[in-house]
């Protein structure tokens, strides 16, 4: 089913269960032996997948392999078609985790003899969509993902360990910083992912139906909300967090949180630290906002 969070594989010759569990642009894939243990030549799961409306599967990688696939940390990663996962459980991240329509997983055991060549099992396959929305037309709960210290971010953004071209060293710095990295404007969507772009989505519809706004955040010093709030006027009102920090903190005069001057802005102390940002969004426009209230929450996705 399109909507489902869960499936299952139907193969019932497979020697073992599958189960997909659907998350935030990504999924879970389980597995289960179906008797017993695996045999000993059994040496883990080639994972595949094909994209909604796609031609052909693509393997999931594997950073770890047999002894001589990868000599050193910058070598590529292995296929898991040749360098089998050797998990119960994994979860991927597909690139195009936006696309509509239903993302196909096929899972196949492999085995090795003793000269060391691989043979496939029988799979199991399942199909499920990474819907954007959690729950159609009513809910959307939306994540950042790739934080600068992943594996995965080093290598496709900064792969010298350098990030001042990206990102500012202080934070304080952020509506001033002017970026220099060549895949600066990619490397922010992958980080913000679905989070990132569901507030500016909200802000920019918020702005075209002149609707109000409500705003409770803690930190924000990203200029691409910043410039979108100061174009909503007397339509917002923000409440933000009145800590301090060395240096100045929110309450330094020049605070980027004080920029949409024509606002009513509220500063107050908030239970704890959290860096989130909560648009909530009404008007009673029939367009995009029929007379509901639309609401988003992020982690800041540039720390």
């Amino acid at each position: 089913m399109k909507n489902s969070y869960q499936v299952t594989g139907t193969n019932t010759k497979a020697p073992f269960t599958l189960k997909i569990h659907r998350g935030e642009g990504m999924l879970l894939l389980a597995m289960n032996w179906r008797k017993g243990k695996p045999p000993r030549d059994f040496v883990g799961f080639a994972m595949e997948y094909k994209e909604p409306k796609g031609d052909r599967f693509w393997p999931v990688p594997n950073r770890i392999g047999f002894p001589g696939q990868r000599k050193k940390p910058s070598d590529p990663m292995i296929p898991s078609t040749n360098a089998p996962i050797q998990k119960f459980r994994w979860v991927h991240f597909p690139w195009h985790a936006d696309k509509d329509g239903e993302f196909l997983y096929r899972v196949t055991p492999m085995f090795m003899d003793q000269s060391g060549t691989l043979s496939r099992g029988e799979p199991q396959e399942a199909s499920i969509a990474l819907m954007r929305e959690t729950i159609p037309g009513k809910l959307n709960v939306a994540f950042t993902r790739g934080y600068v210290s992943s594996q995965s971010f080093v290598e496709k953004f900064a792969p010298d360990r350098k990030l001042g071209t990206l990102i500012p060293d202080n934070a304080k710095d952020g509506l001033t910083f002017k970026p220099t990295h060549k895949k600066a404007e990619e490397a922010y969507a992958w980080m913000g992912f679905e989070a990132r772009a569901s507030i500016l989505e909200v802000l920019d519809e918020a702005i075209a139906a002149k609707a109000d706004v409500r705003l409770i955040a803690y930190d924000f010093n990203m200029p691409e909300i910043v410039t979108r709030l100061e174009r909503l006027g007397k339509r917002l009102k923000v409440i933000i967090d009145d800590s301090t920090a060395k240096g100045g903190g929110h309450k330094a005069k020049d605070s980027p949180e004080m920029l949409p001057r024509s606002a009513c802005v509220n500063q107050q102390a908030l239970a704890m630290l959290n860096a989130s940002t909560w648009p909530i969004c009404n008007t009673t426009s029939p367009s995009r906002f029929p007379a509901k209230a639309c609401t988003r929450l992020s982690t800041a996705p540039r720390t």
